[in-house]
């Protein structure tokens, strides 16, 4: 990491708020392994702004020791986590971690671009937290290889709005922040800012009302791949949720005239 940081005293002595996320992923395996360290540090400044900073380092992994002789109790226990990294060779989602902190910078982005041309000046926050319980939607979406929200989702007792979407490719699927959020707010087209609460069936609005919805001011960001690379899903929570029946006229804006 940049020596350049700041440490979280020097930060609040600044009159800001550092957090960072670290994760810890391990490319390949044997004598080619490469340990890779992903620092996500989110910054909250006085004034209300957010900005989000993603570092990357990459060191050689150290190759494994020789493993001694079995005695019968190393092999009880050899034998359990030889069985456990057997199961999970090949199998589960692989969640691409290591490159949401971009992603989720560029789904924040947007978000916020659009929200604005609908009133909100002041614009979505990232939260760690939320992005935590959308990455886990994320994988959970891999395994089940079906779209859907997770209706019984909350945060501070509250629920939770979400947005989700996929992707899927006959080679390696790529599913930008920009496109994800775009796609969403396409439905605004099929929207009646008039008449708000009647909709057509068949007719999808609920992404793009969630997305520019005034009362939410927090979104959480996740992404995960299937294994063979062909099937992205992309979660997005919201807080204080939204698309309440009863309020999407004060809370769903026209576009400004400009």
């Amino acid at each position: 990491m940049a020596s350049s940081k700041e440490t979280e005293a020097e930060a609040k002595a600044r009159g800001k708020t550092v957090k960072r996320e670290i994760r810890t992923t391990t490319i390949g395996s044997g004598a080619d392994a490469v340990k890779r360290i992903t620092t996500i540090e989110t910054t909250s400044y006085p004034n209300g702004d957010t900005e989000v900073k993603t570092y990357v380092e990459e060191t050689k992994e150290a190759p494994p020791s020789p493993r001694p002789p079995e005695t019968d109790e190393a092999a009880t226990g050899g034998g359990v986590t030889t069985g456990t990294q057997s199961h999970r060779k090949g199998k589960g989602p692989k969640p691409m971690k290591e490159t949401n902190g971009q992603f989720a910078i560029d789904v924040l982005e947007t978000h916020n671009k659009y929200r604005r041309l609908h009133g909100d000046s002041v614009g979505l926050k990232l939260n760690l937290r939320l992005s935590d319980m959308a990455q886990k939607w994320a994988e959970n979406l891999v395994v089940i290889k079906k779209l859907q929200t997770n209706s019984a989702e909350q945060y501070n007792d509250e629920p939770v709005g979400q947005n989700v979407a996929s992707k899927m490719s006959s080679g390696l699927a790529e599913y930008s922040g920009v496109e994800v959020v775009d796609q969403w707010y396409n439905e605004s087209t099929n929207y009646n800012f008039e008449n708000p609460e009647s909709r057509k069936a068949g007719v999808r609005t609920g992404n793009f009302t969630q997305l520019v919805w005034k009362g939410s001011r927090e979104i959480g960001v996740g992404r995960a791949r299937s294994d063979d690379g062909h099937d992205v899903y992309v979660v997005v929570n919201y807080f204080p949720a939204g698309n309440f029946i009863g309020q999407f006229k004060e809370n769903v804006m026209p576009k400004a005239a400009h």
